[in-house]
């Protein structure tokens, strides 16, 4: 007796592909120039400017105008900053500014 498992690696290689290629979360209107500041910090590679966006991301969390989901992206990005990985936080930065639909 053969078993065909065709189908079930087909719909797993489709469920890590799906799980792999998440987007990044939409940002509110008054938030979003939050993405410009930040990816002009890690291109620039200033940690004062890091910083300052880190004070601004943790104001509007406290304000509730960001969600935890929209905290923890910008977190992220934040982290790679510091960690002196500033090539990986721009391209984090950019990926979340090109998902921000008009």
């Amino acid at each position: 007796m053969t078993c065909n498992r065709q189908p079930v690696a087909w719909a797993l290689v489709c469920a890590i592909a799906v799980a792999g290629c998440s987007r990044p979360p939409q940002i509110p209107s008054d938030s979003q120039g939050l993405i410009g500041s930040l990816r002009t910090a890690v291109s620039a590679h200033r940690k004062d400017w890091l910083e300052a966006n880190a004070k601004l991301v943790e104001e509007k969390h406290a304000q509730n105008k960001l969600s935890n989901e929209q905290y923890q992206e910008f977190k992220s990005i934040i982290a790679l900053g510091r960690e002196g990985k500033w090539s990986d936080a721009e391209n984090e930065s950019l990926r979340l500014e090109k998902a921000q639909q008009p």
